[in-house]
């Protein structure tokens, strides 16, 4: 018992501090400074100890975040030369527009090569 007691006290470090790194990266690509982000994601870390502690919860391994409507909106009103302009009208850096922006492109190109294949690698054959 003592034994499986230490591998869950690791697991919760691990955790813990894997959120805290992703947190403030994050934060930071996002334009907050790494001091401010590092403390930010250390609060996040302590709410959910406290809010959370005690629970136990499973975060399925094919989960995937589903596009924010932040970004849908900015992809949506993207021209192809509107960077600036985007960011500045919802208040975020240049750069993090263009992150949006690539990320909803890379996902639509993801899902366009699925269904491609989906075309081309049907079993069925009606010829």
């Amino acid at each position: 018992m003592m034994e499986r007691e230490g591998r869950m006290r690791i697991r919760r470090h691990e955790f813990f501090e894997d959120f805290v790194a992703a947190a403030t990266r994050i934060l930071v690509e996002l334009g907050i400074s790494q001091a401010e982000s590092a403390l930010a994601a250390s609060a996040m870390a302590d709410h959910i100890a406290s809010h959370w502690g005690g629970q136990n919860l499973n975060v399925p391994m094919d989960w995937r975040r589903a596009l924010t409507q932040l970004e849908l909106e900015i992809y949506n009103k993207f021209t192809g030369d509107n960077y600036d302009e985007l960011a500045r009208h919802y208040g975020i850096s240049e750069r993090t527009a263009r992150r949006y922006i690539d990320r909803i492109r890379k996902r639509l190109a993801a899902a366009a090569r699925r269904n491609q294949r989906d075309l081309f690698n049907n079993e069925h054959d009606d010829t």
